[in-house]
């Protein structure tokens, strides 16, 4: 049975347990003695052991974070966590600083002019009065400025004259010369039809095919399509060189 000691004041003061062979206590006080010889600390000292403890873990928590390293676990940042001009564990509080990005801009694609001796237009004609150095080539009201124009004879398709440059009062010059061969020709082809076979005047018809001089001494290929009687005209194609 527990005794209690001698010199333990009377008033309250530090009392010693003992136990019994079974390891009862049956008294004690602020510091218990077991019968076994062990000390049991007081509440105190062990709260502020585990206290410390925590302490020095979060500044190893701290610490790997700022070094880069993983802690056991990891706290997300969230909007409503963060405060502002604040940075982050592991940040210097300013942005890295950033390569300036430079954007080339291609420049904008150019036409470019017809090159000497090249195609300079073809397309779509009506075969009325029209200049062939234009570009495009473009009809005209009369036949005054023409490069070639079509004497319809009425609406029927048959007896209809092609004519070429004016060459003077009610004359023209040989600038037309009709062109049979099985591939269109090139520009010094049909120069040379025209200083070899050159007349004022042809007669037209679909699927006629002409080299034609123009009256700023260009060359031309002509090719005579259907007759159109919405507007009592041929159609045709135009290559134009320079």
């Amino acid at each position: 049975m527990a005794q209690q000691d001698d010199d333990a004041p009377s008033g309250g003061g530090r009392f010693d347990g003992r136990a019994d062979r079974d390891g009862r206590v049956y008294q004690a006080g602020r510091d218990l003695h077991i019968h076994s010889g062990l000390r049991v600390p007081p509440r105190k000292v062990v709260v502020a052991a585990l206290a410390v403890g925590a302490v020095l873990a979060a500044v190893i928590a701290l610490e790997l974070v700022g070094r880069g390293g993983s802690p056991s676990h990891t706290v997300l940042d969230s909007p409503s966590t963060m405060v502002a001009g604040v940075p982050r564990v592991g940040e210097t509080g300013t942005a890295p600083p950033t390569s300036p990005v430079t954007v080339t801009t291609p420049p904008p694609p150019t036409s470019r002019p017809p090159t000497a001796g090249g195609v300079r237009w073809h397309g779509a004609i009506r075969l009325s009065s029209v200049d062939l150095d234009a570009i495009p080539a473009r009809v005209l009201s009369s036949n005054n400025q023409a490069d070639i124009w079509v004497n319809y004879s009425g609406s029927s398709i048959e007896g209809n004259t092609l004519y070429g440059v004016g060459g003077g009062l009610f004359t023209t010059n040989p600038t037309l010369a009709p062109w049979d061969g099985t591939a269109p020709p090139s520009k010094q082809q049909c120069s040379d039809r025209v200083t070899t076979q050159g007349a004022e005047s042809l007669p037209v018809e679909s699927g006629s095919r002409y080299c034609v001089q123009t009256a700023s001494s260009r060359y031309a290929y002509i090719t005579v399509g259907r007759f159109n009687s919405s507007y009592g005209a041929y159609e045709g194609t135009a290559v134009v060189w320079n």
